[in-house]
Formats: C-alpha cells, sequence, structure tokens
C-alpha cells in the first residue's frame, strides 16, 4: 500500500533493475495526505435484527491467504472517517455508480432511499 515500507522497497527494486538495463530513473519525492486503517480499532459491519440481535458482524481483519505473505491490510475505504450508520432500510446498488444509483431511485423511489444503507 502506498507509503508504507514494503512499498518503498517495492520502488527501490524496480529502481536498482531499470538501473541495471542502462535506464535514466528518477524518484521524485512526494508530500500526500493518505489515510490508513487502524489496526487497533478496525473497521467492522454489522447486521442486527429489529431487536438488537447480532445476525453478522465482520471480523475487521483480512486472513492471511499466502504464506509467503502474512502481512495484510484490513479493509477499509480511504478518506472516510470512522463512524456508525444505522438504519432499517437496506438497498444493494450493485456497484454504488451514479448509474446504479439512478437506477436504483427510479425503481424505489428517492423518498424510500432517505436515511437508508
Amino acid at each position: 500500500m502506498a507509503g508504507l515500507p514494503e512499498d518503498l522497497e517495492s520502488a527501490q527494486v524496480i529502481e536498482e533493475r531499470w538501473k541495471r538495463d542502462g535506464l535514466q530513473v528518477t524518484k521524485p519525492k512526494y508530500n500526500i495526505l493518505l489515510s490508513y486503517p487502524d489496526n487497533n480499532k478496525p473497521n467492522r459491519v454489522t447486521l442486527t435484527s429489529a431487536d438488537g440481535t447480532i445476525i453478522i458482524q465482520t471480523e475487521g481483519v483480512e486472513k492471511a491467504y499466502d504464506p509467503t505473505q502474512p502481512k495484510t491490510v484490513n479493509p477499509f475505504l480511504a478518506y472516510t472517517p470512522n463512524g456508525t450508520v444505522s438504519s432499517t432500510k437496506l438497498f444493494y446498488a450493485n456497484y454504488g455508480r451514479l448509474e446504479d444509483l439512478k437506477h436504483l431511485a427510479s425503481v424505489v423511489g428517492n423518498a424510500s432511499l432517505q436515511g437508508s444503507i
């Protein structure tokens, strides 16, 4: 993931190989604001019934499926703060693209989507 030591290591490997192949390499420095997941407070999704019983709760931690790559990045959505969202209305919106949301609104109506997830 960008900005982590492993990312720098990958860039250095590529730089060395390109230089060995006779290419001129420049590595400009950038100051970029990046957000990262908080490993102490992983993001979770919980689906509860009307009485508050937990039906499904995600772990918030990504499993390492490749033993040669044990370090994983927990699921997160960059540039969005942690928070709690609650609603009794849940809709599926395919990929969540503008066209998907427009189609959903045409099927159920904008009023039905208000206050929903």
